[in-house]
């Protein structure tokens, strides 16, 4: 099995917020609004003012493991659920 996304995260290196999107289209922003996460575990996509390399630390995981993957997406399913 490939490597999928299981967390979609950064922290800025201005404000010092770590900040993660969880579903997709959860855009978040810092405090400082100098950086931005977007796309839960469908896709990412960052926002910032400067540079990745001066704005923020990149926390995003992948992992391989069958388990931890259903584990870390299953409750993002269920919201979908109230849309469909």
């Amino acid at each position: 099995m490939r490597e999928q996304l299981i967390r979609n995260a950064i922290q800025c290196k201005h404000c010092g917020d770590v900040i993660e999107s969880k579903h997709r289209h959860d855009f978040v922003s810092c405090s400082c609004g100098c950086c931005c996460v977007d796309g839960g575990l469908d896709y990412i996509r960052r926002g910032f003012l400067h540079s990745k390399d001066e704005d923020y630390i990149e926390l995003s995981e992948y992992s391989d493991d069958e388990q931890l993957i259903a584990e870390r997406r299953a409750p993002w399913k269920d919201l979908y659920q109230f849309y469909l």
